[in-house]
This record gives C-alpha cells, sequence and structure tokens, in this order.
C-alpha cells in the first residue's frame, strides 16, 4: 500500500466500508491496521491505533451519560426534553431487554428507564405527556418512571466518574497523535488531526462541567438536607470549567467545521444553565434553588 493521507476516525470508518465493498474477505482490523500503518509508518501506528481506537468510548462517555445520548447533535444541552422521552436508548430494544452495562469507570449494570432515565429525565419531562404517550407509552403502563426527583449522590458520582473517564481518554487520544507527530517524515501532515483530538479534549471538559453543573444542581433543588459546601463546590466548579471552555471555544485559532452543532453556539445554553443556577432558578422546569457565589 502506497502513502496515504492522515484522516479522522469517522473517515477512516468510510474508507473501511468502501474496502470491505470491494473485498468482503478482508477485516476490519486488517484494513484499518495497513491504513493506519501506510499513513503514520511502523513508529506511528500503535500510537495512532491507540488512540482511534478510544474514539467510539469517548463518544459514548462524553456525548452520552450512563448509555443515554444527552446531546442532541452533539450540541450542549443536557435540558433537551427529548433527550429523556422521545430519543432514548431504551427504545431500541424489547422491554424484556432493558439492562445495559456501562463502563467508563462506572462498571455497573442499568435499567434503561428505571434506572437511567428516571435518574437523569428531569422531573417534569417524567409526567404524562401526549409525547410521552406516543413514544413512549409502553414504558409509562410499565411503571418504570416516577415523576418525583431521582437524583441522588449516588448517581451524580456515576455521571462525574463517567466524564472523568471521557476527559483522561481525550488527554490520551492528543498525547497520542503529538508523539506520533513526530515520528513521521511529514509531520505538518498531522495538524489537522491534532487539531481535532485537541478539540476533543476541550469539548470533554465542556461536557464534564456542564454535567457537574446542571445533575449537581437537581441535586440541590431537593432541599436543605443537600445543600452542603461540597455540592455548592462541586457545582460552581463545573460552571467555571465550562466557561473557561467556552472561551477557548470562542478563542480558537482555527475555524472550525460546521454542521447541525455550531460549538460557538454552546454558549447559549450555557447562559441559560448559569443564570438559572446562581441567579433565577429555573422555573420552567419546576427547579427553584439558587446557589449563590458569596
Amino acid at each position: 500500500m502506497g502513502k496515504l493521507q492522515p484522516c479522522t476516525p469517522g473517515e477512516l470508518n468510510l474508507y473501511l466500508l468502501a474496502k470491505k465493498q470491494d473485498n468482503p474477505d478482508l477485516s476490519a482490523d486488517e484494513i484499518t491496521r495497513d491504513y493506519l500503518t501506510a499513513s503514520f509508518g511502523s513508529k506511528g501506528y500503535p500510537l495512532v491505533r491507540a488512540a482511534y481506537d478510544s474514539a467510539f468510548p469517548f463518544i459514548m462517555s462524553v456525548f452520552y451519560t450512563l448509555g443515554n445520548h444527552t446531546a442532541d447533535h452533539s450540541r450542549l444541552n443536557f435540558h433537551r426534553p427529548t433527550i429523556y422521552s422521545t430519543h432514548t436508548t431504551g427504545e431500541w430494544y424489547p422491554p424484556d431487554q432493558q439492562m445495559r452495562f456501562v463502563g467508563h469507570n462506572v462498571n455497573r449494570w442499568f435499567h434503561n428507564y428505571k434506572d437511567i432515565i428516571n435518574v437523569l429525565s428531569f422531573p417534569v419531562y417524567k409526567t404524562d405527556t401526549a409525547a410521552m404517550q406516543k413514544d413512549l407509552k409502553w414504558v409509562l403502563d410499565s411503571g418504570w418512571l416516577n415523576s418525583n426527583e431521582m437524583m441522588s449522590w449516588e448517581y451524580l458520582r456515576y455521571i462525574i466518574a463517567e466524564k472523568d473517564y471521557g476527559v483522561q481518554l481525550a488527554e490520551g487520544m492528543l498525547r497520542n497523535m503529538i508523539h506520533a507527530s513526530e515520528l513521521i517524515n511529514h509531520p505538518h501532515q498531522t495538524d489537522d488531526l491534532i487539531h481535532v483530538f485537541r478539540r476533543s479534549l476541550i469539548v470533554a471538559k465542556e461536557r464534564r462541567g456542564a454535567a457537574k453543573a446542571i445533575y449537581g444542581y437537581r441535586l440541590w433543588c431537593k432541599g436543605k438536607a443537600f445543600q452542603t459546601i461540597e455540592l455548592k463546590k462541586l457545582i460552581l466548579q463545573g460552571l467555571d470549567e465550562t466557561e473557561q471552555m467556552l472561551d477557548s471555544i470562542d478563542q480558537y485559532p482555527l475555524n472550525v467545521p460546521l454542521g447541525h452543532w455550531r460549538w460557538k453556539r454552546d454558549r447559549e445554553s450555557f447562559d441559560i444553565y448559569k443564570k438559572a443556577i446562581t441567579q433565577l432558578g429555573w422555573k420552567e422546569l419546576k427547579l427553584f434553588g439558587i446557589v449563590g457565589k458569596e
């Protein structure tokens, strides 16, 4: 195989499909190994392969939360109702196959609805609405959802552990790509890829901070017994980390690809979160607590 242009993990998937169509007997592992070796050389291959193999768990730990997607079109929108109602992971499985294992330093089994949606969902989204009746009547009929606030310290720690895992993956992917670029003859060829993984790290930290703030705030709103110094510190740290990453996005030195998700617009959601959490409460979602900075 001749010298190939380095590509992103997503582009490599397209290449895999094309090669499999030409030669169905080739394994995905063979195609991946040959392509990355031709692109990065035998010395760079192990580093790049490790980074690319981390792409899927990165997505599942950053843009998903405990197995349920919490980023419609990759946007920062933990508050979007369809995430918790009409676009859930459990919809793809029969009622008797709703248990799922979540790794990502969480390492336990959950029920898609009795555990994950019941806890992650804002209480107002678990009510018997027309949309729920249309898409999830079988879930309502099963009695799997409780309209009360079910967020707990246990689940908040699961969420944070998973988001920490996503950040660690992003750090490792970026570190591997930088090292690999130093081992090839034309390191500038990897500039675009390094930016891809650098942006991935920014987004992983942004989502970790937002998850701490949003889900921590939900716990805060359960009442005085939950409004501890520890939780307040966690929520404010989450807001600070998210804002720092949004500043990094605004100041990013390159234009980035545009699609359904325009990462500079994540600040629009963050402004809603910050104002609700620290100033006004979130009346639309029946959350009335305020986490002051004093």
